[in-house]
């Protein structure tokens, strides 16, 4: 028998990503998260062909709540030993 769903999130925008990814590092929350696409696609058609995203780089998903999470952008700097070249740049957008 299945066990009851703590969290359902109902589509795959910036919000329900974030949670997400705090729910998947808790541990201790069961959930599920649906979405009408079978793929996940960030904000599609909605940038110019020669557009990007310009992000400030503490404004990810995660790293306000949890600065440590293995899903925030910091961490995959250090992770890939990247965060020093980084710094240097003094690069604020990603």
């Amino acid at each position: 028998m299945n066990e009851p769903l703590d969290l359902i999130g109902v589509g795959l925008g910036p919000f329900n990503l974030s949670l997400a990814a705090l729910a998947a590092e808790s541990g201790a929350v069961n959930y599920t998260f649906l979405d009408r696409n079978a793929s996940f696609r960030w904000h599609p058609g909605m940038l110019l062909p020669s557009a990007y995203m310009q992000t400030y780089v503490l404004q990810d998903l995660v790293t306000a709540v949890s600065p440590r999470s293995q899903f925030s952008f910091i961490n995959y700097l250090v992770e890939q030993k990247k965060i020093y070249r980084f710094l240097i740049t003094e690069q604020q957008i990603i």
